[in-house]
């Protein structure tokens, strides 16, 4: 028998994006009787329940996004296998169904022993296409996608953005690579939409978070180049350093 998984999704002030996007996602790939979504408090739960049809699972978690991933990690138990995703994702595109990328996601960190798995967002096929399937290298676990077992002290951080760059930082340190699924993703415009973690009152704006992570934290700078300024995201980010396989 295959061991089960969990999918949990934070969701803050988004009832009807939730709904038409990751929820519609999940139901159309037969995912629903896994999913779990994490609101800030009762009113949010009863502000969901109004929208969700009945039987959805609506846990009330903590306010905030690094609150919000704790409360995911104490409320599953520990080593049991949790996937992690934003509210706002929708139109999943991959050569595998999402079904099987999650399964063999889990049991590629397991046997591979690279701790956490997580999708590329790279939509353009020509760069893709000589990419196999899924590599395990260093790769930026993006928040907004990806996959592991519950361990709190790898996962939780005290902040609430550029908390996927520390949460790598800490993968590539314990495992030396994190599983990719090259040609797999979702559509999504990060923080453009209503709502969301940015809004729940924990980020910094993103240069100020960047940078306290950069310099507070010498395995970020191990594994990350100094934050910059990204005119196409139109925010701060760190970029990875070049793949060097651990020895």
């Amino acid at each position: 028998m295959k061991e089960d998984y969990a999918i949990a999704v934070r969701s803050y002030k988004r009832p009807e994006i939730f709904r038409d996007k990751t929820f519609k996602t999940l139901n159309d790939n037969k995912l629903l009787n896994k999913m779990y979504v994490f609101v800030a408090d009762d009113k949010e739960k009863k502000t969901y329940e109004k929208v969700l049809p009945i039987g959805t699972r609506i846990i009330i978690g903590e306010k905030g996004g690094c609150n919000a991933v704790k409360a995911i990690c104490k409320y599953f138990k520990p080593n049991s296998r949790i996937v992690f995703m934003d509210d706002d994702l929708k139109d999943y595109y991959g050569n595998i169904t999402l079904t099987n990328l999650i399964e063999d996601g889990f049991e590629t960190i397991d046997k591979e022993k690279c701790g956490a798995f997580t999708v590329s967002l790279i939509s353009n096929k020509l760069w893709t296409k000589d990419k196999p399937t899924k590599e395990c290298r260093w790769f930026v676990l993006r928040g907004s996608f990806w996959g592991a077992r519950n361990d709190y002290d790898m996962i939780v951080t005290p902040m609430s953005h550029a908390d996927d760059i520390l949460r790598t930082s800490r993968y590539l340190e314990k495992y030396g690579k994190i599983c990719v699924f090259w040609k797999c993703g979702f559509k999504t415009k990060y923080g453009i939409e209503d709502g969301g973690m940015q809004v729940s009152g924990d980020r910094l704006d993103t240069e100020s978070s960047c940078n306290t992570v950069y310099n507070n934290y010498s395995i970020v700078q191990k594994y990350f180049k100094k934050p910059e300024y990204s005119e196409e995201a139109k925010l701060w980010d760190m970029k990875i350093k070049p793949y060097r396989q651990k020895k």
